[in-house]
């Protein structure tokens, strides 16, 4: 199976397939007015995630690490990590010299091992092997646009469980990883200017700041209806060259939908509420690691089962190994109970 069908690039094109038409094998230039669908050929539905954090979010390879389980014991794989080297001290204060004296000592270095909670997920899918004998193109080959499809489904799994975590395997996601501040007074556009200002990279509040908005469906339509957003020409969307995908901006800001939780109300509340999140991205801050496959394939690695089943089938697991890593707790905040403007 040819893993490079599965590109960073083409599964970015087929979540926006909707939008722009079909595939035939081959990614669709935005020029092209008509499709011949006269042969088969693939697209993805209507998956309502996996492409907007999922395109923007920095990815790296971690270390598979060995964790001793249950009686008998056994060394099964559950954490992902990731190494980097820091300052070992907090910033001291300032010291100050002169011709007459020797420069102080500066501070160390360390090097730090974080580990983050695994998640798999995968697919096994099943194409006759005369049918993939017969057609060689990709998007007439059913080995080859049911791995896709396959690794389509991954990717909304994936994208809900960044948003949610996932309880069973210890999965953090946003939720589990956001510093969460006290919700202020105010409306939509109060709650995410202030979040812009509370996102620092470092201890020290040194860095970048704020990258990003994330959230969800509801959390967007409620940033976008404010006062702000609809008088502000720096508001609205727009081409974001770090995810390659035309996003809302607000304020400048992208805002990546990810599958966080609208929490549906409980009487005598009449309202839903959803939460808010602003991040910085990098190795500071929040970043994707994947145990398998590659940047390109968004951690998903394909490999085709060794035997053909009695009825004549080949079998493909389409899978990956990922943890949402923080770098600094400062670096992902978030405003929870959020009231969802209708």
């Amino acid at each position: 199976m040819d893993q490079n069908m599965l590109t960073r690039g083409r599964l970015a094109a087929y979540a926006r397939a909707a939008d722009e038409g079909a595939t035939t094998g081959r990614l669709v230039r935005s020029t092209e007015k008509s499709l011949d669908l006269s042969q088969p050929w693939f697209s993805p539905g209507a998956i309502p995630q996996a492409a907007e954090f999922l395109q923007a979010v920095p990815m790296v390879k971690g270390a598979f690490v060995q964790v001793v389980v249950g009686k008998p014991t056994v060394n099964i794989p559950t954490l992902l990590r990731v190494s980097r080297v820091n300052a070992a001290t907090t910033a001291q204060s300032f010291v100050y010299t002169d011709l007459s004296t020797a420069l102080a000592e500066g501070p160390s270095e360390q090097l730090n091992a974080l580990d983050f909670p695994m998640m798999r997920l995968g697919f096994r899918v099943d194409a006759l092997q005369i049918d993939s004998l017969v057609a060689s193109a990709a998007s007439k080959n059913p080995s080859e646009w049911r791995v896709q499809g396959g690794a389509t489904r991954l990717l909304s799994q994936l994208d809900t469980a960044l948003g949610r975590g996932e309880i069973t395997s210890g999965f953090l996601g946003l939720d589990g990883l956001a510093v969460t501040l006290g919700t202020p007074a105010g409306g939509w556009d109060d709650y995410a200017i202030r979040l812009m200002q509370e996102v620092v990279a470092s201890s020290r509040g040194a860095g970048e700041g704020a990258h990003c908005f994330l959230g969800n469906r509801d959390a967007r339509r409620s940033l976008s209806l404010t006062p702000t957003a609809r008088n502000n020409g720096s508001c609205g969307m727009r081409m974001d060259p770090r995810s390659g995908l035309v996003v809302y901006h607000f304020l400048g800001l992208p805002f990546y939908l990810v599958d966080t939780e609208t929490v549906p109300p409980v009487p005598p509340e009449v309202d839903p509420t959803t939460s808010l999140y602003a991040a910085h991205l990098g190795p500071s801050g929040l970043q994707l690691i994947h145990g398998y496959g590659s940047f390109d394939t968004l951690g998903i690695q394909i490999n085709e089962e060794p035997t053909i089943s009695a009825k004549g089938a080949r079998g493909f697991a389409v899978h990956g190994a990922w943890a949402l890593g923080l770098g600094e707790p400062g670096a992902l905040v978030r405003y929870t109970s959020l009231i969802v403007t209708p």
